[in-house]
């Protein structure tokens, strides 16, 4: 895909160097095997959770399996602009806004922030009991 060819993974490499392998072996392995398979490409996801430096390796780990990541952040919390900054010099798109929230593949939720928004065409993985709950009440 074409959003691939403009993703700087030196600074998620960055990221990753602030931790010891050993705190982190399954994401590690998941990045090296999902670097050669690449299996969600063509796929879209729009993650919508918490912020974290551990939550950058994971949108490695996506990305590097060939999916397009979208970010955006749940509304209760205040992100660390410093992580929205990586994100953006690495070439992810972000949508605080939640403007882009349309034609995913696949939803990472937290609170179910995005129920009211067209249905990814895959389905959705909730964060949080209450977000599940609401997904439920949904159907």
């Amino acid at each position: 895909m074409r959003f691939f060819n403009r993703i700087n993974f030196s600074l998620f490499e960055k990221v990753r160097s602030q931790f010891n392998y050993r705190d982190m072996p399954f994401l590690a392995e998941q990045i090296k095997t999902l670097s050669q398979s690449k299996p969600y490409q063509g796929l879209r996801f729009y993650h919508n959770v918490p912020l974290t430096l551990t939550t950058l390796i994971k949108i490695e780990a996506l990305l590097r399996g060939g999916a397009e990541v979208i970010v955006s952040d749940v509304s209760v919390l205040k992100t660390d602009p410093k992580l929205l900054d990586i994100l953006k010099c690495a070439g992810v798109t972000v949508d605080i806004n939640k403007a882009l929230v349309k034609e995913c593949d696949v939803y990472f939720d937290c609170l179910g922030e995005l129920i009211h928004y067209p249905a990814p065409t895959l389905g959705y993985i909730e964060l949080t009991q209450t977000g599940t709950d609401r997904y439920k009440k949904a159907k």
